[in-house]
């Protein structure tokens, strides 16, 4: 009895953590993934241990999701990334880390700079760098 009442207000809790979650932008990194585990386990609780593991499982999963969706899926194309960089199609790894390192001493977030360029700058350099390896 005891456990089908906590039970239900983890549930509980969880939907009124998505639901603020899904309100409010500046949302905390670990709380989709605190969700997602706290869900799963609560759903699986007759199992016991594995409940608990598998909750965690689908925790650390939600949570790497966007680090591998960065990893396999860039959403920038040479194209993309000479253009930030301020290089033309003909440049070769020297001249790619010249001007990262160029435009990365004003926007690193540690001089001052703002982050998201400084990750954009980075991914401009990674798919380039990665464009030359595969071209060559």
């Amino acid at each position: 009895m005891i456990t089908n009442v906590l039970i239900l207000l983890a549930l509980g809790f969880a939907v009124l953590g998505a639901l603020r979650f899904a309100a409010s932008p500046p949302r905390p990194r670990w709380l989709a993934p605190a969700l997602v585990g706290v869900v799963v386990a609560a759903a699986l609780w007759r199992l016991g241990p594995i409940g608990l593991l598998a909750g965690a499982a689908a925790g650390a999963v939600v949570w790497g999701l966007p680090r591998l969706r960065a990893r396999f899926a860039p959403d920038m194309t040479p194209t993309d990334a000479q253009a930030l960089l301020g290089l033309g199609p003909t440049a070769d790894e020297a001249d790619i880390r010249a001007a990262h390192r160029r435009r990365i001493t004003a926007a690193h977030p540690d001089k001052g700079g703002d982050a998201e360029l400084a990750a954009r700058l980075n991914a401009a350099r990674d798919v380039l760098l990665k464009a030359l390896r595969t071209k060559g």
